[in-house]
Parts: structure tokens; C-alpha cells; sequence
């Protein structure tokens, strides 16, 4: 029985396993079916992009000008202000780290999966086994993650208590004025404001199946191994949902001072109690897919040989593998239809939580918000398109289509050689092993796809970025290399306690086929604007490494050993973060790049030992201590 503290419910576990052997000794079967259901809860303070430095005239709050002889922080017209900063309440400031997103958020999980594996075993000979396998995996899960959270981009700053950073003079709107610069704010109230419901919801369903074919061959000192295998690792999730609904006209604070990483979150509305739990105020805004399919499948095959001789042992083989990863990603078409935030959404679509976030510890009156279902609230948009006021909203929310930019295919195919050598014998009177190799790889693969850049993004005045995308453009790229990788692994044994090791290589890795999809994301929301995606040009992890060390086993249950190491890397991969900006709105951009390489030495002490000396039952504990020294000129 699983147990889950937070959200306190038991669900079932369970397995059961046959087996079966004939009286010959040549036929086996075995059989396992598995049961698991796991529900879930995580609660989560996120702040989302985090807290970064703001400054009132960075563009953030608006304009800065003289409204009628006054500063004005916001938006003026016609001699009047309608003010992001107020002024007379908070002193102007220059790069203070402040929150830019906030949210108290609840996520559950509900999981089901059913596994069934089974094994066939044939040996026909003294020399021959045959054995074939399967497993078949499917995973039944339900998202559903409920948060309440602040938007900074609407209402009016009138409250900010800032640690640290010091006071000085600029002169700004023709007047010399008080600026703070630095710090970090841990209190900020907004008048007027929004704050934001986001249910996200995603009943994805998965299903994996492998089948191998091994086939097993021995006489005298050869040896021969056959292995076949092909997998399917398949995902549905094409009605992932992330959706939000909007309160207006909103007070609230929030409050870093609470001796914990959570954040202190109060909302009111002067004009109906509980604004947190209220039902029938709120508004439509915000709908966006979250949806993804993915197919990946895989198909190889391995043909591996060994000659024992005695000192010397010979090792060869061959492989082959294909790889075929598909992403199918979805869109919401007019996903921002209703961000004015000005249609009333029925009461009866919201609940009041009993959530009790974090037991209450973050304090203030947020502990509790509305929850919806998803689907019943986009389908109910959907209505709202022929019975809500047409100008409270821009067009009509659509039908979720697939979205050509966020898909994409990913092959990738390999083709292997080795051969290796292990000699055992003695150097004078000292043992001696030697392991040393080649191997030969030959990998080809290709990525397809069709990309879109943001052409325009905009604020639009009511808590969301509105942007524009090019057409589609179609995408292809494929690549081909060819490594040779060497290995020798020695050791020595200058006495029965005293072992000296030594090794050296050239190793690569591959990116994953993720890596290698174009497929792109795109992130408008307001503080948290990233395009996140692939990249087809990405070379494989490659170095070249060696290593020594000396291992002293000075009794049955210890280890003393020192190693120095030396690695030079050609290339790797890594997270590549960058800037864009378009129009009003600086957008990150998040892909995989690959680094200028770099060399990586260092040193690394081990030590393990068993109490035997502690009395009984306590001469069975022991300790494993170690310390590595790295040093690298990666940047």
C-alpha cells in the first residue's frame, strides 16, 4: 500500500510472479505482472524567473515625466497619471532585486501503472542457449497543479521596504530627487492590482514495450553472443492544458521576513470579503496547450566474440542501432482571446480549496484559493465566444490544432566495431593485468521540423505579452562523423596489499535526440518571456583522459587510495542562455550549445575501513571518506 502524508490517501501495490522449469532442464518461462498506483501531492513556493534587479525607469513601471508639475512613474495623459510607482509612498529605486513572480502552488499526481514481464529460455545444446524476452509497461497519469499567483505587471507599487544598498541623488524629471540604490526588497503592497489563477492539467498516458532475442554459443575457448532487440517508448498528452483566470482591482503584499524561504502573500478587495476563495468574480484570461506526443523507437542488434587463451583473451564485435524520436507538439491558436480579462466566468466553474498550502506557514490569507477543471473551463470559453459581449474579448478562442514549429523527427543511426585484448601474466615477480582496445564508431542522423521567429512582442496593458510569429519555415539538418576510440586499463601488484592502477582513453557521448530536435517553445508570459529549443548542430562530448593511482588494502575490510587525473575535453555540451530582444520585450533564450572545450586535472583521496573493533551488533558499521581536487580552465 502506498501512503501519501500531504494529500492522505492509500492506494494499492502489488506484484505476482510465475515460473516454470520442464523436468529436461532445456525449457524455462517466467512470468511477472506488476500493479502500482501512487497519488501524489507537492506544495511549492516558486518565484518563478526568480528575483533579479529592477530600476523605476527602466521601462518595468512605464514612463517617467512631469504630469502636471509632478513625477510620474506610469502612464500620463492629458495632464493626468496613472502611476505604477506612487511616489509619495516609495522612494525611487535603482537595481533592487525584487520578486517578478509569485505563486503559491499545489500539484497532485495521480499515477497507474500496469508492467508485465516474461522471459522464454530454450537450450537446445550443452554449448547453445536461446532466450527471449519482453516487458510491456503502461503508465496512467493525471496532472493537476493549482496555484494563486501575483502579477507585477498591473496596479500600483505604494509599499517597499528594502535591505541593504544605500540613498543618493540623481536628478530625475528636472529635479533632484532621492534615489535608493541596491538592496534587495523583502515587502512590496500594490494597489489595484491582478492576481492570477493557473490550473495547469495534463492526463497523459504512456506506454513502453521491449522485445530482445539473445543467442548464446559456447565451445571450448570461443564464445559467441547474437542479441536483437526493439523498444517503443510512446506518450499521449495531447490535451495538456495550462490555463488562467484573472481577478481585478486587487490589494495585496507579499512578505520575504518570515525566517523561511516562503514568502508571506495577503490579497483583498475593498469590495467583497475573501478575495482569495471568492467564486463570482472571476475572469477569463489566459488559455494556452501544453499538449505533446511523443514517439520514440529503437532497433539494434549486436554480434560479440571471445577467445579465452589462457594469459591472453581476445575480444571482437560488431553492432548496429536506429533510433527514430518524434515529437508532435499543440497550439492554442488565439490563445490570448481573452486577455483583456473582461468576461465574467460562471461561479459554478470554481471551488473553494482546503489545500492548508505549506499548513499555513507562509502566513497571510492565501492558503486558500479557487480550483477549477480545465476542460470545463476551456469548453465553457469556447461557448463564451457566441454569448459574451464581443468587445470584451479579441476573437474567439479555438480548437487546439498541432503546432508545426514545436514538432519535429529525429533519426539517428550507428554503426560499431571493437576489438580488445586483456593479457594476465607477471612484470619480473609483480602480477600484471593489461586491458587494451579499440573501438570504431560510425554514427549519421538527421533532424526535420519548421521553426517561426517572434516577428513582434508587445505588452498588452492587461498582464500579458502579446506577439507575433513569422510563417512557417521548413528545417533540415543531418550530420555524419566517424571516431576511433582507444583504451588501456593496467595494474600492477607491488605487493598482495599495494595495487597500482593506470588508464587511459578517448571517450565521446552523443547528444540526446532531444538535444538534436528543432522543435521550439515559446514563453510569452510577462517576466517569464524564453524560447526554449533544440539544436541540430550540436557536435558529441569528446576527450581524451588518463588517470594513476595507488590502492592500499592494508587489511580484509579497508582501502587507502590516492589517484591524479587528467582530462582534455574537445568539446561538450551545455545549456546556452542568451538574450533577444523584440520590441518591448526581451525574450531568453534557452538551447543546448556546445562549449570551446577545456582541461579538467585534479586529485582524489579514498578512504574506507569496518568497525570490527565496536562490540557486537556494531562491528558491521563502517565509513567511506573522500576528497577530490579539481581544477579547470572551463569558462
Amino acid at each position: 500500500v502506498n501512503y501519501d502524508q500531504l494529500s492522505g490517501k492509500k492506494t494499492p501495490a502489488g506484484a505476482a510472479y510465475l515460473t516454470w522449469k520442464s523436468d529436461s532442464g532445456q525449457f524455462g518461462a517466467s512470468l511477472v505482472v506488476s500493479y502500482d498506483d501512487k497519488n501524489e501531492r507537492t506544495d511549492n513556493f516558486d518565484a518563478g524567473a526568480s528575483s533579479y534587479p529592477r530600476s523605476f525607469d527602466d521601462g518595468y513601471y512605464g514612463s517617467v515625466s512631469n504630469s502636471g508639475g509632478a513625477l510620474c512613474v506610469g502612464s500620463a495623459s492629458a495632464g493626468g497619471c496613472t502611476p505604477r510607482i506612487d511616489t509619495s509612498k516609495v522612494t525611487l529605486f535603482r537595481n533592487v532585486d525584487m520578486y517578478h513572480n509569485l505563486a503559491n502552488q499545489v500539484e497532485f499526481s495521480h499515477r497507474k501503472r500496469l508492467g508485465v514481464d516474461g522471459t522464454l529460455q530454450y537450450k537446445p545444446t550443452d554449448e547453445l542457449t536461446l532466450t527471449l524476452d519482453g516487458l510491456v509497461s503502461h503508465d496512467d497519469e493525471h496532472y493537476h497543479g493549482s496555484a494563486l499567483v501575483a502579477d507585477f505587471s498591473g496596479g500600483t507599487l505604494v509599499k517597499q521596504v528594502v535591505v541593504g544598498g544605500s540613498d543618493t541623488t540623481e536628478i530625475v524629471g528636472g529635479q533632484p530627487r532621492t534615489v535608493h540604490v541596491g538592496g534587495t526588497a523583502v515587502l512590496e503592497s500594490f494597489q489595484n492590482g491582478t492576481v492570477d489563477e493557473i490550473v495547469e492539467n495534463r492526463p497523459a498516458k504512456s506506454t513502453t514495450s521491449l522485445f530482445g532475442f539473445n543467442a548464446k554459443w559456447a565451445r571450448g575457448p570461443f564464445t559467441l553472443a547474437l542479441d536483437l532487440d526493439a523498444s517503443r517508448a510512446k506518450l499521449r498528452d495531447a490535451g495538456g492544458l495550462f490555463t488562467t483566470v484573472r481577478l481585478k482591482h486587487i490589494d495585496y503584499t507579499y512578505d520575504r521576513q518570515t525566517g523561511s524561504p516562503l514568502a508571506s502573500f495577503t490579497v483583498s478587495n475593498p469590495n467583497y470579503p475573501n478575495a482569495a476563495t471568492d467564486v463570482s468574480h472571476r475572469l477569463g484570461h489566459y488559455m494556452a496547450s501544453e499538449g505533446q506526443n511523443l514517439d520514440d523507437r529503437i532497433k539494434e542488434g549486436r554480434l560479440d566474440g571471445s577467445w579465452d587463451g589462457g594469459a591472453v583473451t581476445a575480444y571482437g564485435g560488431v553492432g548496429y542501432s536506429q533510433r527514430t524520436k518524434r515529437t508532435t507538439g499543440f497550439t492554442e491558436p488565439n490563445a490570448c482571446a481573452y486577455c483583456g480579462s473582461d468576461v465574467v466566468l460562471p461561479s459554478s466553474l470554481f471551488t473553494p480549496t482546503h489545500f492548508n498550502f505549506f499548513g499555513g506557514a507562509a502566513g497571510g490569507n492565501t492558503a486558500e484559493w479557487v480550483d477549477y477543471d480545465a476542460d470545463k473551463l476551456f469548453q465553457t470559453m469556447i461557448g463564451l465566444n457566441n454569448t459574451a459581449d464581443p468587445t470584451l474579448h479579441g476573437g474567439s478562442l479555438l480548437p487546439i490544432v498541432v503546432d508545426p514549429a514545436a514538432s519535429s523527427a529525429v533519426k539517428e543511426k550507428v554503426a560499431l566495431g571493437y576489438l580488445m585484448f586483456q593479457f594476465k601474466g607477471d612484470l619480473g615477480t609483480l602480477p600484471l593485468a593489461i586491458n587494451a582496445g579499440v573501438r570504431f564508431e560510425d554514427t549519421k542522423f538527421t533532424s526535420t521540423g519548421a521553426g517561426q521567429t517572434v516577428l513582434s512582442a508587445k505588452p498588452n496593458g492587461t498582464g500579458q505579452n502579446v506577439i507575433v510569429l513569422s510563417g512557417l519555415t521548413p528545417l533540415s539538418s543531418k550530420g555524419h562523423y566517424t571516431d576511433i576510440l582507444p583504451s588501456l586499463n593496467a595494474r600492477l601488484n607491488l605487493t598482495d596489499a599495494l595495487i597500482l592502477r593506470a588508464a587511459a582513453s578517448r571517450v565521446i557521448s552523443r547528444p540526446t535526440l532531444t538535444d538534436l530536435s528543432s522543435a521550439q517553445s515559446i514563453t510569452s508570459n510577462p517576466g517569464n518571456e524564453r524560447i526554449t529549443r533544440g539544436n541540430p548542430n550540436l557536435l558529441p562530448f569528446r576527450a581524451s583522459q588518463v588517470e594513476g593511482g595507488l590502492e592500499w588494502y592494508y587489511d580484509r575490510d579497508s582501502l587507502l587510495s590516492a589517484t591524479l587525473f587528467y582530462k582534455s575535453i574537445d568539446s561538450f555540451i551545455t545549456r546556452g542562455v542568451s538574450t533577444q530582444k523584440v520590441d518591448q520585450v526581451t525574450f531568453i533564450i534557452d538551447q543546448p550549445v556546445n562549449g570551446k572545450g577545456a582541461t579538467v586535472k585534479g586529485a582524489e583521496l579514498s578512504y574506507r575501513t569496518l568497525f570490527k573493533w565496536l562490540p557486537g551488533p556494531f562491528d558491521g558499521l563502517g565509513t567511506q571518506l573522500s576528497y577530490t581536487y579539481t581544477s579547470s580552465n572551463a569558462s
